[in-house]
């Protein structure tokens, strides 16, 4: 069984990296559309709403980022 491990996790790491390539540059995408709304010409927002929807993506990617921490790390209460 030692000797498919290897090649099975090279099969989930190579799965990892197709999916990953493809869902960073859709949101790389998704990202530059946002930054469209930027032209005052053609759009009117308030600076609330630019805190907002940043406070938003911050919240969100934060969440992502800890989906991909040590699970037991995640959940260890800490009084710090």
């Amino acid at each position: 069984m030692n000797g498919c491990g290897g090649d099975f996790n090279a099969k989930k790491h190579e799965k990892f990296k197709s999916l990953c390539e493809s869902r960073v540059n859709i949101i790389t995408k998704n990202f530059r559309l946002l930054s469209n709304l930027s032209n005052k010409k053609n759009y009117a927002y308030t600076d609330g709403d630019i805190d907002k929807v940043f406070k938003h993506l911050h919240d969100e990617l934060k969440k992502c980022k800890e989906n991909f921490s040590d699970k037991n790390e995640k959940n260890k209460f800490s009084l710090d």
